[in-house]
């Protein structure tokens, strides 16, 4: 009788593990990429910042090798490009970046332009028509040299600031935001610590005034956006010598450190919606 209780419980044993087995394997499954997924980007390209990441999540295991790039929207030209492994999960998935570089050639040839897709082609014979978010290609020379910048820093938690010095007596008559559609009810925007919306302008400074410019990136639980990478422009409005010209404070930017930190399924479930 004892016999036949141990090979019940024998039995019962192999057979919960047999049962976490194939859930493991109907799990892990469920975890598997078709193919890669690319996050959207929204940054500017100009006189020397000639380089952007494309950055996207692969299988951990994937074998598969991107062997070119094209860039439609500014014609055919040979594409610059490296490919760098960020981070992974240790489990599901692998995060990798393709550099890519534009010449000052082209950037002044397609000055004011957006790029909003690449074509991206593997080892295995297989490409992907990509939507990449907003690379804007900027025509941002500056004439004077109006601003001293005293500081400028920015961390891993995705905050940053800009302390610059006046050159010359000037109106500031802003601080607005590239792409302000996408990102403005994301990230929040200080002027000498007073919140944007609370700032009074114009505002008539004097050379050897400080304006320091902070932001930091907020987004609700669900939002999809915080599944993108960010690198916007911050633009000074000012005022000089009768015209009206903008200055970039500082770069804002967003960004992601590893897999785990994606919300892969809502990526999924947007990209099979659309």
């Amino acid at each position: 009788m004892n016999l036949n209780k141990k090979v019940v419980t024998i039995g019962i044993g192999i057979g919960i593990l047999v049962i976490l087995w194939i859930g493991n394997i109907f799990y892990y499954k469920q975890h598997i990429l078709k193919e890669p997924i690319f996050l959207k980007h929204y940054c500017c390209i100009s006189q020397g910042r000639d380089r952007f990441k494309l950055v996207y999540i692969e299988n951990i295991n994937s074998k598969e090798k991107i062997v070119s790039i094209k860039l439609p929207e500014i014609g055919e030209e040979f594409i610059d490009w490296g490919e760098y492994h960020n981070n992974d999960d240790g489990i599901y998935y692998r995060m990798k970046s393709i550099v890519v570089r534009i010449s000052e050639k082209d950037i002044e040839k397609y000055k004011n332009r957006l790029i909003t897709k690449a074509e991206i082609y593997f080892s295995d014979g297989k490409n992907m028509n990509v939507d990449i978010g907003n690379i804007y290609l900027c025509d941002d020379r500056i004439d004077e040299r109006l601003f001293h910048t005293e500081s400028a820093s920015s961390s891993s938690d995705n905050i940053g600031e800009s302390t610059l010095m006046l050159e010359r007596d000037m109106k500031i008559n802003g601080v607005e935001s590239r792409f302000p559609e996408i990102i403005n009810d994301i990230i929040k925007i200080k002027i000498n610590d007073t919140l944007l919306k609370d700032v009074k302008f114009p505002m008539k400074l004097k050379k050897g005034d400080k304006f320091n410019v902070s932001y930091s990136f907020k987004f609700n639980k669900d939002d999809i956006r915080k599944n993108y990478i960010y690198d916007v422009p911050l633009d000074i409005i000012y005022e000089y010598s009768n015209k009206t010209k903008r200055f970039t404070a500082c770069f804002a930017k967003y960004r992601i450190q590893s897999p785990q930190n994606i919300n892969i399924k809502a990526l999924i479930n947007k990209k099979e919606i659309n």
